[in-house]
């Protein structure tokens, strides 16, 4: 019986260790998203939620800052969140059957209580004056599902303990690296490297808006 005892000891010490090191690494991830990405979003939320990620063109010569901002206030003054909203990395979107690939200066993710509240807020009047100020705004609405979202760090952790079996070098936090005098090196120059690297991640894009 004791043997049992101990047995049934150690199994709960075991879960009881796995559960602190599931939830370390969902306080870590969620704290580097929201320090280092800027990204606002909760780890868990309610399922009812709705989310739009709107691609935005500015008009020629406005500031991004400014033009952003303006639809940041707009989507936070009928009640919404804002989760993210920054600058795209690559001007067009490639191939995607989700947003047309047309040149955009920035993404705004934003949560609605529902899919009711980001009806009401196309119809208001003052959303629809202030989309006449940008070239074009598309909207992509979804779920986003808390469960994913954390069977994403779920497989974050999964990498990140097959890394430390490995032993293989730390990749974060990152070392800092001197640039020559005459700029950036070669390799971050050459636009066709990068788009060969964007070409590797194509089929992500095709049915789907990565973010």
């Amino acid at each position: 019986m004791e043997i049992l005892f101990t047995i049934i000891g150690g199994l709960v010490a075991l879960l009881a260790l796995a559960a602190l090191v599931v939830i370390l690494h969902l306080w870590k991830h969620a704290r580097l998203r929201h320090r280092t990405l800027f990204d606002r979003q909760t780890l868990f939320h309610g399922s009812g939620l709705f989310h739009v990620a709107s691609a935005v063109k500015l008009k020629s010569g406005e500031d991004l800052l400014s033009g952003i901002g303006r639809l940041v206030k707009e989507i936070e003054r009928q009640g919404a969140k804002v989760i993210y909203a920054g600058k795209v990395a690559f001007p067009r979107t490639r191939i995607s059957r989700q947003v047309p690939d047309l040149e955009w200066d920035a993404y705004v993710i934003a949560q609605y209580s529902s899919r009711r509240a980001w009806d009401s807020m196309v119809e208001s009047q003052a959303y629809n004056d202030l989309l006449d100020d940008f070239t074009r705004v598309w909207p992509l609405g979804f779920e986003r599902s808390a469960v994913q979202n954390v069977a994403v760090t779920m497989m974050m952790l999964r990498l990140r303990i097959r890394h430390l079996l490995s032993r293989a070098p730390p990749t974060y936090p990152f070392e800092p690296q001197d640039l020559p005098e005459d700029g950036l090196p070669p390799v971050a120059m050459d636009k066709a490297a990068l788009d060969r690297a964007v070409a590797e991640y194509e089929p992500l894009s095709r049915d789907a808006l990565v973010i």
